[in-house]
């Protein structure tokens, strides 16, 4: 049986790669993950970021997705400036919180989590992104050895994910403005569906766009589409 080395750099789509790692991640403990990658040298809390959430609760998911209340989470970007894995709680008590950073915390320990864990993932050319991940107990010293095994998963992943970016040629993808458009509301959550009332098209005629838009960013889902646009400065979100 292939181990889970083998298995997330032997990946060859992103979303494979990002299953993969949450999956070997929740086996080891976990009870929650976020995965947030920002444009090249970007904030992981900005407008351009794409984020990737299992485990909490949807309203939560849903709130944190607003990049007006995202901005002032205190705890990503203080553990990717520190450069190191740090604990949730390390990295707010090693600051003074302003009235929007406290209310933000306050929001987030009204989920009842009782424990979590930032990794800063580094990646070449300023690709770098943040892995959060929660848990359904307290941390013990005990648990050490377990966390290091899931810093190794998600930097490996994260650097698979980087791979298969970069794994094309070096002729810029270009999209048309109607294609822009709707890779603007898929970075937005949007279903065909919605983007086609969105835009007043058919709903095959968004159909044709999107297949469009895998082909030409050389995809097979959503979620690789939209990193892939982003990397490329495609889109805002």
């Amino acid at each position: 049986m292939a181990s889970w080395i083998d298995r997330i750099t032997g990946a060859n789509r992103i979303t494979r790669v990002l299953d993969l790692c949450r999956e070997e991640i929740l086996a080891r403990g976990a009870a929650m993950i976020s995965y947030h990658f920002a444009a090249a040298f970007g904030s992981q809390t900005g407008d351009k970021v794409i984020l990737s959430q299992f485990g909490f609760p949807e309203p939560w998911i849903e709130r944190y997705r607003d990049p007006d209340f995202r901005r002032h989470d205190p705890v990503t970007e203080f553990i990717m400036q520190a450069g190191r894995p740090m604990r949730w709680d390390a990295a707010t008590a090693a600051q003074t919180l302003n009235a929007d950073q406290q209310a933000f915390l306050d929001a987030f320990r009204a989920l009842g989590v009782p424990a979590g864990v930032g990794i800063p993932l580094f990646g070449p050319n300023g690709r770098d992104a943040y892995c959060g991940i929660g848990f359904d107990r307290d941390l013990v010293p005990g648990d050490r050895m377990m966390i290091g095994r899931m810093v190794a998963i998600a930097q490996m992943g994260h650097r698979r994910v980087v791979e298969l970016l970069t794994d094309r040629g070096e002729e810029p993808v270009r999209v048309s403005a109607r294609e822009s458009e709707v890779l603007h509301w898929m970075a937005r959550g949007k279903s065909n569906a919605d983007i086609a009332v969105i835009l007043g098209l058919s709903p095959a005629t968004v159909d044709t766009f999107v297949r469009r838009l895998y082909d030409k960013l050389g995809v097979n889902d959503r979620i690789s589409a939209i990193v892939r646009a982003l990397s490329e400065g495609l889109v805002r979100v």
